[in-house]
């Protein structure tokens, strides 16, 4: 790590503590180096007194020529340490007398005069001193003294240990206080780092503990400023993000009305018998208005992301039933550019696993559809393989790899920016908004994964992606298992697409067969000559339909004709999406066994192998939740026993309907207290409870349901308007099994059906009859056709076409909210926004939404979020209310007219028929009585065509009479049949007595 690098409180206790040691080795070295030159001097000094004192005493003894006198006299020096010799030369520089202190000691230098004029020379650890002996102005010899250095060496020794241990503790005492200092310095500094920190993580709430008045303390209070400011900015954006989501979502419900309309409607058209030209024109229109959906939708999704909303969902599901999907939705776009799609299934496929697979779908499906997009050749391989697993974990990576235009590596450096696409000229060839991979990138981010891309100009792309899933160890789907004596059934694959043939192998091995690949019909041929000759000859061969030199048709004929017991080969022909019917015939001609289409779907083939070879398993291939029709719903859950909880009638009306016409036993409970005494009275298959309700709401309901041991496994499925961000949590966390949101979207009610009611004996119908099943795609009746505010065509499709229900339910709507504008506008004149207001307008955005009145539920909506808005306001969002309501109302009230001038020329033919009858036919009636009976017994949707007839056949009856029918007829409306077979019973008493009478 370089200097740079390092924090501000490491620099500073690193440059003080070395500008500290610096100085005091400076100071030591000093002071060391001093201390020796002075004691060198001292030592000097004295060294060259005693060499004077003794060149002095030794004058006499040269003169007189006494050496021994002169070694007395050099004898002296024994009491200084220091000198370790002393020798006398004579004038003529020849030694005269010698002073050893050590004689043995041999370490001295050999002693040689100096030149004239040099008295003093240090050498190595010796000091050395020349004195020239004069007598008057004449030399008489010389006295060489020679002093050792070992005191002064030693003195320095201790100076310097003296030296660095002051030093030592100087420096941990500047250490000491660089610490203290530091921290007075870059103490506010790393509380500013650690605020930045934090604000950078978005908590603009933290605590900056700078209170000094200096640099650092004037930059604390700006930063707090900054901080205080980017709180308020961040508030701001947040609104308006709300804000634009809000627009967003209000914007795609206006353009989804429409658009819906323009599919279903041109979808409709390309049904019936019309020109090339117009099928020409509405395909494109169909086409388009989905392009423009699947743009909608990606805008919302991106939307979401930016805000922070989107979450991801959790739920148990296998990856094969994503891939039969996937394989579902391509065949058909794949099959138009003569493409290959395959879809490799592997052991992964049986995992259980546990997470959003809806998301994981959307990834896939955006990751197909731009190879589709940009791939006019060749092949698309998707893969899915285990990167790492543990005992409840498991890490998948996924690929998507085409042939098709490849990306260039600047394309692909910005490919997951968000607008950024690979063909962005002015003359694009290719459409889509640019978000589809920057939602997708962010969804694989969120499943705890990565996504990159790999791809060369030309050379097509491989998109991969990784994701996390919980995984239930031993929950692996066990279907698709033959029986023990299919086990390692030999079978050929013949397809000229080695990836193809590698995909159809994978699955084939997943079945415990053992498979061997062709490239063409006549390698499959030799291939089961071969086999036949060894003694293991195949059992089944899978054939392309499209292969060069030999088709897969020629293939099987040639098979079932050249080969030995050839008849014995089960044959499958791979077919095209569009060539399944055409190839039907001829394959059939030929003895073709069974067909598959491509993309293969892994179910599909594996039921196709059983059927041929007539084996009696269970069927691999299920239908999706989301794509069950009614029938299925009837097929499987049929006659289950349903507990309504809801306290609206026209709710209960509306969801009676769907009900019963998919033949479910419905028992209605108008609030929780009701809904509790039921539920411990009666055995019910589902509980559909709706939440707010008076007395007892749906949450309460349920925590006192769950709560009784008996009831903990009864499926309960939230039914209700709350249908925003965190109602579905709650109604999961009091016990709910699921939440589906109304109005009520049939797909959604059916799928949460399917799901919790549990299989039982007595359960689902072989045969559905004919008044059970839903009147699907009904023609708007043409009087119900110009109804301003109201989408009918909506009401009837939720309403499964019934239009007498319909109008049952806008009579009810009429009679029960016709003048709530002028009560709520009293109530506001009287400043009054009392609970009983709020109420009211949330009871009649639901009714608005059970009849589609679209706009008026949208002002609805607007006044119960503003009543605490301002007056003005207020009485904006009540006006725009009111003129909505008044529109529905004028709608209802006019088609109310045309049904009662209708249902009087019906009455009017009626009684004219009867004066020429002269009364009714009481055999007629008896039968018809005793039939509607039975259907209200059995709760039937059929009793309301029996009540008209009745009706019609009672119109000459007594006044009495004609309240009972009337009455039975509100009853039979409101799917009270327990009431309606009472007053059933009375016009039957009633009618005995007249007849009676007439008989007379």
């Amino acid at each position: 790590m370089t200097f740079q690098n390092l924090s501000i409180r490491t620099k500073l206790t690193g440059m003080m503590t070395l500008i500290s040691g610096i100085t005091l080795l400076l100071a030591t070295l000093t002071f060391t180096v001093t201390n020796y030159f002075s004691e060198q001097q001292k030592l000097r000094k004295d060294v060259q007194i005693q060499t004077r004192i003794i060149a002095l005493n030794s004058r006499a003894a040269l003169v007189f020529d006494d050496p021994d006198t002169a070694s007395s006299i050099l004898r002296a020096l024994e009491p200084a340490t220091s000198i370790d010799k002393a020798t006398l030369f004579s004038e003529d520089k020849i030694i005269f007398a010698e002073y050893h202190r050590n004689p043995n000691d041999t370490s001295h230098a050999q002693v040689t005069l100096m030149d004239k004029g040099e008295t003093v020379r240090f050498e190595s650890d010796w000091l050395i001193i020349q004195e020239e002996i004069l007598l008057g102005e004449e030399v008489v010899g010389y006295l060489v003294i020679q002093a050792n250095l070992y005191a002064l060496q030693d003195e320095i020794g201790w100076s310097v240990l003296l030296g660095t241990g002051v030093l030592s503790v100087a420096l941990l005492i500047a250490l000491i206080l660089t610490f203290w200092f530091q921290r007075i310095i870059s103490g506010p500094i790393e509380s500013l780092r650690m605020a930045s920190i934090e604000v950078g993580k978005g908590r603009f709430d933290t605590t900056i503990e700078v209170d000094s008045e200096d640099e650092i303390g004037q930059l604390a209070k700006t930063f707090r400023k900054m901080v205080s400011d980017l709180a308020d900015q961040r508030t701001k954006l947040e609104q308006a993000t709300r804000a634009k989501s809000e627009f967003l979502a209000n914007m795609s419900h206006e353009i989804r009305t429409p658009m819906n309309a323009v599919i279903g409607l041109s979808d409709l058209a390309l049904q019936g018998d019309i020109s090339s030209q117009q099928r020409d024109y509405l395909t494109k229109i169909s086409n388009s208005s989905r392009s423009l959906l699947r743009i909608i939708n990606d805008i919302l999704d991106f939307s979401k992301i930016e805000a922070g909303k989107l979450e991801l969902e959790s739920t148990d599901f296998y990856l094969r039933e994503v891939f039969e999907h996937l394989s579902d939705l391509f065949r058909a776009q794949t099959a138009k550019k003569h493409l290959e799609l395959i879809l490799c299934v592997s052991d992964e496929c049986r995992y259980e696993l546990y997470g959003d697979s809806l998301r994981l779908e959307q990834v896939l499906l955006n990751l197909i559809g731009n190879a589709v997009k940009f791939t006019d050749e060749g092949e698309i391989e998707v893969q899915v393989a285990t990167v790492e697993e543990s005992s409840d974990q498991v890490v998948l990576q996924f690929s998507v790899r085409d042939t098709g235009i490849g990306l260039s590596p600047e394309h692909a450096a910005k490919l997951f920016t968000a607008f950024s696409q690979a063909d962005n000229s002015t003359t694009r060839k290719f459409g889509g908004t640019g978000l589809g991979l920057s939602i997708s990138q962010r969804l694989v981010e969120m499943m705890s994964g990565q996504i990159w891309v790999e791809s060369q100009t030309g050379q097509g792309s491989t998109f991969y992606f990784t994701t996390t899933f919980n995984r239930r160890l031993g929950g692996e789907e066990h279907d698709m298992i033959p029986p023990d004596e299919m086990e390692h059934l030999r079978a050929l694959v013949v397809d000229d697409n080695q990836s193809s043939r590698q995909a159809l192998s994978r699955m084939l091995t997943l079945f415990s067969f053992i498979s061997v690949e062709a490239a063409s019909g006549p390698e499959a041929l030799t291939a089961i000559h071969l086999a036949a000759e060894e003694g293991k000859p195949f059992q089944l061969v899978l054939v392309d339909w499209l292969m060069p030199d030999m088709d897969g048709i020629e293939t099987i004929r040639k098979i079932n004709n050249e080969i030995p017991n050839g008849n014995k080969i089960k044959t499958v022909l791979l077919t095209s999406f569009d060539q399944e019917e055409s190839y039907g015939l001829e394959g059939a001609e030929v003895g073709v066994d069974g067909f598959v289409g491509k993309p293969v779907n892994c179910s599909l083939l594996f039921d196709t192998i059983m059927d041929i070879f007539g084996m009696d398993v269970a069927k691999a291939f299920r239908i999706r939740q989301d794509d069950v029709d009614p029938t299925e719903v009837i097929k499987q859950i049929g006659g289950a026993r349903v507990l309504l909880v809801e306290d609206n009638a026209i709710n209960r009306q509306v969801a009676c309907e769907i009900l019963y016409g998919i033949g479910l036993q419905v028992e209605v409970a108008e609030d929780g207290e009701v809904a509790l005494e039921k539920v411990s009275q009666e055995t019910y298959d589902v509980v559909l409870m709706d939440i707010q309700m008076p007395k007892m709401d749906g949450y309460e309901a349920t925590r006192l349901m769950r709560s009784d041991e008996q009831l903990a496994m009864l499926p309960i499925i939230a039914m209700t308007a709350h249908a925003m961000t965190g109602d579905y949590e709650k109604s999961l966390e009091v016990g709910m099994n699921d939440h589906v949101p109304k109005p009520i979207d049939k797909k959604k009610l059916y799928a949460a059906l399917i799901k919790w009611v549990r299989p039982r004996e007595g359960l689902g119908f072989s045969k559905v009859e004919e008044e059970s099943q839903p009147d699907v795609g009904r023609v708007v009746p043409e009087e119900m056709q110009q109804l301003s505010g109201l989408d009918v065509q909506e009401a009837l499709d939720r309403l499964n076409g019934n239009d007498r229900l319909y109008y049952s339910l806008l009579s009810e709507f009429y009679r029960d909210y016709a003048g709530a504008a002028e009560q709520i506008g009293t109530l506001f004149d009287e400043g009054e926004k009392s609970v009983a207001v709020a109420s009211l307008i949330h009871t009649i955005k639901g009714m608005a939404g059970n009849i589609s009145a679209n706009e008026l539920a949208k002002q609805a909506l607007a006044l119960e979020k503003g009543l605490d808005d301002s007056p003005d306001r207020q009485r904006e969002l009540f006006n725009l209310f009111g003129q909505a309501l008044e529109q529905v109302m004028d709608s209802i009230a006019r088609l109310k007219q045309h049904k009662e001038k209708v249902e009087q020329e019906k009455i009017r033919s009626v009684e004219g028929a009867i004066e020429e009858e002269a009364g009714w036919d009481a055999g007629e009636v008896s039968s018809l009585v005793l039939l509607l009976s039975a259907q209200l017994g059995g709760q039937e949707i059929a009793s309301e065509e029996s009540f008209q007839r009745l009706r019609s056949l009672l119109l000459p009856a007594s006044e009495e009479v004609q309240t009972l029918v009337a009455q039975l007829g509100e009853q039979i409306d409101r799917f009270d049949f327990a009431e309606a077979q009472k007053s059933l019973t009375k016009i039957s008493a009633t009618l005995a007595l007249e007849t009676g009478e007439q008989k007379s």
